[in-house]
């Protein structure tokens, strides 16, 4: 509240003081309570306990925030890292050293290194292909998975290719991006391997 000039001649002092010392007191914030927000209306007439209307709706606010929290979770959080644990052991021993091997295959002819050295890079993948598409290929435990649905196509890209050109033929920089895109996909999906500890457990 504040007063005019004018209006504070007119009253006189004692009443201007009085007015300014009711307008704060009408003013003043109630205490807080003892333990949570501001004191409710039995608090600010003695009563020396604690106000539970506050407790209790922090205690709402704190179940609804988990609650919320809880139903806000992607539901398939952990549908991929369940999925890839039921995979075969052999499958998922199999696939890594697939990929790697592949792509290795194909850095080394980006390199430009020559064709001997491209074959004998390539021969080390030739088994790891044959055991994936004579084990793993028509599998139902992994037909589907993204892993081996990537995989399949890579394999597929180049067995047409070299079909088609043959087997001394270097792969096109389209053919080696499409091949690679395919791994690199197959190999995010693939789970991380076990880490072994330092006695190699």
């Amino acid at each position: 509240m504040s007063l005019s000039m004018s209006a504070a001649r007119t009253l006189g002092p004692t009443t201007v003081r009085r007015t300014l010392q009711t307008a704060r007191r009408s003013r003043r914030v109630p205490r807080a309570c003892h333990h949570l927000g501001p004191r409710c209306d039995s608090d600010s007439k003695g009563d020396t306990e604690p106000c539970s209307l506050h407790r209790r709706n922090l205690l709402q606010l704190v179940a609804s925030s988990v609650i919320t929290a809880d139903l806000a979770w992607p539901a398939n959080t952990f549908a991929e890292d369940a999925s890839a644990s039921t995979l075969p052991k052999d499958y998922l021993k199999l696939a890594p050293k697939l990929v790697d091997a592949v792509l290795e295959s194909l850095d080394v002819q980006d390199a430009g290194a020559g064709e001997f050295e491209v074959r004998k890079v390539a021969d080390n993948a030739k088994p790891l292909v044959r055991e994936f598409m004579s084990r793993w290929k028509d599998d139902r435990r992994v037909v589907g998975e993204t892993s081996h649905d990537e995989i399949t196509e890579s394999i597929r890209i180049l067995a047409d290719f070299y079909l088609r050109n043959g087997q001394r033929t270097a792969l096109p920089r389209a053919t080696v991006d499409s091949v690679r895109g395919h791994l690199m996909t197959a190999k995010e999906a693939l789970p991380e391997p076990e880490k072994k500890n330092f006695l190699g457990f």
